[in-house]
């Protein structure tokens, strides 16, 4: 095989593992996808009670909403929040006098948070999927490549938790999944209670709290395909070193983008001990 040869292979079989990984990744994502529907039609019908029950001609009842919420409804709320493993962020109120403004802001809070639960278990399924792929295909296109018989076949659970959980970028994706719930849940707060302090109609509010789901959706894909693209590469760079690997090509099409960053690096041959991601190994964005 000539030199051209060989570096035609290596550009195709590694475009092709990370084409299969952003492949996988999206039928998550539209499972992700479904759970933001169902929170936003949820959030929209519980909107819609709350302007049926507190708004009266242009405002809202503020007598109404800073009654006190029944301890029953207060003590199942909390029980249900401990169920979910949510119970010790809220505020030690909960197991006392709550108003009732206060029990509907926490209920918007407890929605976005269960979202993010189930975004996480998606996401985590997924990047698993990448990550034992990755290992894998590499060996084997590696192995196949260089004429070796593969060593190996697929990373073990430890090293796999090792990669989920380490932080790039000042977290892992985990930790940006819960961030960005955090955004969402303020979002939504921020909305009602604009909408409670202008006496905004219905039809404004709601079409604010869809917008926020829409932007929480769009942060959600977003980050399904950067963490899915750091994994794959992050996984292809372990395989590499556990075959005795010592250089890497940088393909600029393995960053998902061809920025004049990614083309600056196109083709050059670096050290693995010189290795920065970010830097000179992909994702650079």
């Amino acid at each position: 095989m000539t030199q051209t040869r060989s570096s035609r292979y290596w550009d195709k079989r590694a475009i092709a593992r990370l084409t299969e990984a952003e492949r996988n990744s999206e039928w998550h994502f539209r499972e992700i996808k479904i759970l933001y529907e169902e929170a936003e039609k949820d959030t929209v019908a519980s909107l819609k009670a709350i302007y049926e029950s507190f708004y009266r001609e242009n405002k809202f009842d503020m007598t109404a909403l800073n009654k006190i919420v029944p301890t029953a409804e207060v003590e199942k709320f909390y029980a249900d929040m401990e169920a979910a493993g949510l119970s010790k962020y809220l505020p030690k109120r909960f197991t006392g006098r709550v108003k009732r403004l206060e029990m509907i802001n926490a209920q918007l809070w407890s929605r976005t948070k269960q979202l993010a639960i189930l975004e996480n278990e998606i996401e985590t399924k997924s990047h698993i999927e990448t990550i034992n792929g990755a290992f894998g295909k590499t060996i084997y296109d590696t192995a196949k490549g260089i004429g070796a018989t593969p060593a190996f076949e697929q990373l073990n659970s430890r090293g796999i938790e090792v990669l989920l959980n380490t932080p790039w970028q000042g977290a892992n994706y985990s930790k940006r999944i819960w961030g960005n719930s955090n955004t969402l849940a303020n979002q939504l707060q921020q909305t009602l209670t604009k909408a409670i302090m202008t006496g905004m109609s219905e039809e404004r509010a709601l079409y604010e709290i869809r917008q926020r789901f829409n932007v929480g959706s769009f942060y959600a894909e977003r980050l399904i395909r950067t963490e899915t693209n750091h994994f794959e590469n992050e996984t292809e760079f372990i395989a590499y070193q556990e075959m005795g690997i010592d250089k890497y090509v940088f393909v600029a099409t393995l960053d998902g983008r061809t920025s004049d960053m990614c083309r600056s690096h196109d083709g050059q041959i670096y050290e693995m001990s010189e290795r920065q991601e970010g830097y000179n190994y992909p994702p650079l964005h």
